[in-house]
């Protein structure tokens, strides 16, 4: 499953590009991500990742386990969710709410 993550990624690039999008419109103060971090558990879960929420009150973790292996190998994938005050002057998505 992990060699075919290229793969699987560039498959769904629009689809990622436009959950980017809808994240910057919608931004979310720290530990009050609600609406993101519900997108985001589901998007996993269609996947059929095993979900964890609420880590760190907001937190999503999707886990990908192997099939009978000692050491469970990790993908790790930091994802940081938009600042709502702190907008790139070049951003082409202007936020529709202001939290």
């Amino acid at each position: 499953m992990v060699a075919d993550l290229p793969k699987a990624v560039m498959e769904r690039k629009g689809e990622l590009v436009q959950l980017r999008r809808d994240f910057h419109r919608y931004p979310e103060l720290s530990f009050q991500e609600k609406r993101t971090s519900s997108i985001v558990a589901d998007k996993l879960r269609e996947v059929g990742l095993e979900v964890e929420t609420g880590v760190a009150r907001t937190g999503v973790v999707g886990l990908l386990c192997g099939v009978a292996i000692r050491v469970r190998p990790s993908l790790f994938v930091p994802i940081w969710m938009p600042c709502p005050w702190r907008r790139p002057t070049m951003c082409p998505i202007s936020p529709k709410t202001r939290a």
